[in-house]
């Protein structure tokens, strides 16, 4: 009798042959799953959860663990942007946050927003990161998130030219 050995899908089969008889057992099974919740709008946590089941014909066994990752930075994009030119166009921008494990999250609606003179160019709360020129100058932008606030992006509010 010939004893082969297949591992398919995490499962380890024994399978046999003997003339026309095939005989399959099945030795065990693992399976893995992770979950991830992002942060919200109070905090600058996200929460990883990774689940592991090990399956043998005797035992099921389960581990989860749970780790808590923290926002370190925030990064705001498109910088340097473009011209904002005044009127009924915006520029809309987004904040990424960076975690103590290495991820990373679009925290976009979740971040304040603030321009440092909201008379050249102001941020509209409730769309996220979008900003319209007010009146022609220059202003600093900045997002911030329980105590973590972005490094400033310019941002030049331009007239509305009549030649595009």
């Amino acid at each position: 009798m010939k004893i082969k050995l297949i591992h398919l899908s995490g499962y380890c089969l024994a399978i046999g042959l003997i003339a026309v008889t095939l005989a399959v057992s099945a030795c065990g099974s693992t399976a893995s799953s992770t979950t991830t919740q992002p942060p919200s709008s109070d905090t600058s946590t996200t929460t990883a959860t990774n689940t592991i089941t090990s399956t043998s014909k005797a035992t099921k066994t389960t581990a989860t663990t749970k780790v808590t990752a923290v926002l370190v930075s925030i990064a705001i994009t498109p910088n340097p942007p473009p011209n904002l030119k005044l009127g009924p166009t915006t520029i809309t921008f987004t904040a990424t946050g960076t975690y103590s494990d290495g991820s990373t999250l679009d925290i976009s609606t979740q971040v304040k927003w603030t321009s440092s003179d909201p008379s050249i160019a102001a941020f509209t709360q409730l769309s996220g990161g979008q900003l319209t020129g007010m009146s022609v100058g220059t202003v600093t932008i900045t997002a911030s998130l329980s105590g973590i606030t972005s490094p400033t992006v310019s941002v030049t509010a331009v007239p509305l030219s009549v030649f595009g």
